[in-house]
């Protein structure tokens, strides 16, 4: 994914964000969450390389869904619970402490919680 296209995803995420509705693809939100420097820095090479596979896949999926916010937090939480499998996904996750604390909460959350 070009830098445009990322430029446009954060975009996309702002208008989520106040209440409005945007056109995201699985691969938009793969590059938004995972962060792949961080994948090879914290990772050994197997699950890494594992991880990187993962994210080569996803980044194919170009169809676009039209998603509110809890439509991008249900397709973020179901694109790291495939990462989570491969390795804890905590130490590459693209955004800020608390929010990946908080999303790695609906990643693990088990189906008799509410």
């Amino acid at each position: 994914m070009g830098i445009l296209a990322n430029i446009k995803a954060l975009k996309n995420v702002q208008k989520i964000k106040n209440g409005r509705t945007a056109a995201f693809t699985i691969s938009a939100i793969t590059n938004l969450i995972i962060n792949l420097p961080d994948a090879q820095k914290t990772l050994d090479s197997t699950s890494f390389n594992q991880v990187f596979e993962l994210y080569k896949q996803l980044n194919k999926c170009k169809n676009k869904m039209n998603l509110d916010y809890d439509g991008y937090l249900a397709t973020a939480v179901d694109i790291l619970k495939e990462f989570d499998k491969i390795a804890p996904c905590e130490s590459y996750l693209g955004m800020e402490p608390f929010e990946a604390m908080m999303l790695m909460r609906e990643v693990r959350k088990t189906s008799g919680e509410v």
